[in-house]
């Protein structure tokens, strides 16, 4: 409920919904904008974070785009494995091809 009166205030209010930032960024790859522009915040654990503007319809897509840069580039097994050493064996073949 904390963050209710931070997001209300005047200069949240009076931040910059022109553009969306995922459109800018990645173009046709993002897919056609859908929807109003709200601000993503960065770092969702500090509301006085840097944010983004981002259309209703790529606001999802940033969460993906962050979820795969703090997973890094690392690639992981997509199917089961019987063991652990299978499974480590797998995903070393993995990124050594990548």
């Amino acid at each position: 409920m904390a963050h209710t009166a931070i997001y209300s205030t005047a200069r949240w209010r009076a931040l910059p919904r022109d553009y969306c930032a995922v459109e800018l960024l990645l173009g046709a790859a993002a897919g056609p904008c859908s929807g109003a522009i709200h601000r993503h915040h960065v770092d969702p654990d500090d509301p006085d974070s840097r944010t983004l503007p981002a259309c209703a319809g790529h606001h999802s897509r940033l969460h993906v785009v962050v979820r795969l840069l703090e997973r890094g580039r690392r690639r992981e097994c997509p199917h089961p494995h019987r063991t652990r050493e299978s499974r480590e064996a797998c995903e070393r073949k993995l990124n050594r091809a990548a």
